[in-house]
């Protein structure tokens, strides 16, 4: 009886410790339970979630190919030392793979494909360089701590199972688990599969890699079709100045949460009241975007080119092949054919040689990439990425706007970055923007246990410095466009949307009444898609400023697909 205990408790060990990442990354994220399981009521629920499916970061679940191993063993009682070995290489397999799903559902909540995966992998180890080498040692370290506690459980499991004869309890629980494991995989869809309480890691890494040769043969014929070939047809009679702000991690939980949302609503209402004092028009609405969090790339080309490409592994190679991209229409190549002087600004502290430039290139189409260096900035720095500089968004926006004067019409687009997670950021805009030269001023703590506080104070920075920044200049003849590019990472709830504001501020009211927004600076509801905005507003600018404003300019609600 000892040993059939010890046998069992052995058993759960190694299935437990499986799951065990997807506990803690949960537990890291706060996360809550998915909302249909909160839909679902009563005593079959209770069963459901012990013996079937839960929406929950917990580790008690199983894991099939470690129980099928099992099962032959016991039943075969031959060849100890192979399944030793087979049940600890699986079981570590599992640790890792089950690190990998959950981080990709948990924190991007998005289903893995692991082709797109990789790529992003590349792009994060690229943004995050020695912290990402530290990352790996420790990941490469803890598996093989792992692996350890596999060898010696397992090890302990079979020593025991040699030891008793009356093994029918326990075959039949394992029998059981298969048979709930064989209905998972026949019913569960491979989205809601991480569910499941019996789970197959073959049998996931199967459909994953089956997702991701799925992707690559979709790309293999790319869309050559030009469907926003009539924005050739717009002339612009008038040509306002153009500023796109980026708000990195803008998202409707800004808007929604309980513990920011008061001070965000009301530093928006100070802000419209300012405006409407002196002029300015505004409408907002919300916007789904490709993505909850990181990649804000994704979220940028779907605005300028009004085509939806969700997976970073197809963005990455549509956007690298210069001859398809480059018969795209999109903003800046609209504005840049109609003499406008167009350019980008990118002030993370990037090596010359980390970046595929020629990618940044045909994603960004402007004139001028403006870079950390091309700034003249000589003060305090923001730290972002753990080991890299930005520059204060105050001074960014304020310094390209200043190199602008005197060469209108211009669009204008700045990436900001102090609201980036771990959310450094100046805690308010200063008098002289030129003052961050000079002046020590405050950051937040970038702390984890502060994250919904320094969220908070990084996205009223972004207001408080916008108010100035309108107030302080001329701006009557230009338009400024403020969206965010997704949800912020690591704060926001899992059952929370892709929704994120957008704002248009403008004096010509005929161009702001042709979005069709909501009045003011506090959006209504979702009204489109992030890759819908290219024809939105394209439309209005046509209807305000156009040759021909009663021009038919088609609305794309879905955007266009790429590939």
């Amino acid at each position: 009886m000892k040993e059939a205990l010890i046998f069992f408790l052995c058993l759960l060990g190694i299935n437990f410790l499986v799951f065990l990442p997807h506990w803690i990354i949960g537990l890291f994220l706060n996360n809550n339970p998915r909302s249909k399981a909160e839909k679902e009521q009563g005593f079959t629920h209770i069963i459901k979630t012990i013996i079937y499916k839960r929406f929950t970061n917990d580790f008690f679940r199983f894991s099939t190919e470690i129980q099928v191993l099992t099962l032959v063993f016991l039943i075969s009682d031959i060849l100890p030392h192979f399944f030793k070995i087979v049940i600890t290489l699986m079981a570590t397999f599992g640790f890792v793979y089950v690190t990998y799903i959950s981080s990709i559902i948990s924190v991007f909540k998005k289903d893995p494909i692991l082709t797109n995966d990789i790529e992003f992998a590349k792009t994060g180890f690229m943004a995050y360089r020695n912290k990402a080498k530290l990352a790996l040692f420790s990941a490469i370290l803890v598996t093989v701590i792992v692996s350890v506690c596999f060898y010696f459980l397992t090890d302990l499991l079979i020593s025991t199972s040699l030891k008793f004869h009356y093994k029918g309890f326990i075959l039949c629980f394992i029998v059981m688990s298969l048979a709930l494991s064989a209905y998972s995989i026949k019913k569960m869809r491979y989205d809601f599969y991480m569910s499941a309480i019996n789970f197959s890691i073959i049998r996931h890494f199967i459909l994953n890699l089956n997702r991701s040769n799925q992707l690559k043969n979709s790309l293999k014929s790319l869309n050559y079709q030009k469907p926003y070939s009539y924005v050739k047809e717009i002339k612009p009679l008038a040509h306002p100045n153009i500023i796109f702000l980026s708000l990195e991690s803008y998202g409707s939980m800004a808007l929604q949460d309980e513990k920011v949302k008061d001070s965000v609503i009301e530093k928006l209402k100070q802000l419209d009241k300012v405006l409407q004092k002196k002029g300015w028009l505004s409408a907002s609405t919300l916007s789904k975007s490709p993505i909850s969090s990181g990649g804000s790339w994704i979220s940028h080309s779907c605005l300028f080119y009004g085509a939806k490409v969700n997976d970073n592994a197809a963005h990455d190679l549509i956007y690298t092949k210069t001859d398809f991209v480059s018969q795209l229409e999109s903003l800046p190549k609209f504005f840049k054919n109609h003499g406008y002087k167009t350019t980008s600004t990118a002030t993370l502290s990037y090596n010359q040689n980390e970046v595929n430039w020629e990618k940044v290139n045909n994603l960004y189409p402007f004139d001028e990439l403006m870079l950390i260096e091309d700034f003249d900035y000589k003060g305090k720095t923001v730290p972002i990425f753990g080991n890299r500089d930005t520059l204060p968004d105050e001074y960014t926006l304020n310094y390209a706007y200043q190199k602008h004067l005197g060469q209108s019409p211009f669009f204008l687009f700045v990436n900001t970055t102090n609201s980036h997670y771990s959310f450094y950021s100046p805690t308010k805009a200063l008098e002289d923007w030129n003052a961050y030269n000079s002046e020590d001023f405050q950051l937040t703590d970038g702390l984890k246990k502060n994250a919904i506080k320094n969220y908070t104070t990084a996205i009223n920075y972004h207001f408080d410095y916008l108010e100035k920044f309108i107030l302080n200049n001329d701006l009557d003849d230009t338009i400024i466009v403020l969206f965010g590019d997704h949800q912020p990472p690591f704060i926001t709830n899992n059952n929370s949307n892709k929704d994120t504001p957008i704002h248009i501020i403008s004096k010509n009211q005929n161009f702001v009444n042709a979005f069709e927004y909501k009045a003011g600076l506090i959006p209504g509801k979702s009204t489109l898609n992030h890759e819908a905005f290219f024809s939105v507003f394209l439309n209005a600018f046509n209807k305000a400023y156009g040759s021909n404003p009663e021009l038919e300019t088609p609305i794309f609600k879905d955007g266009i697909n790429l590939y």
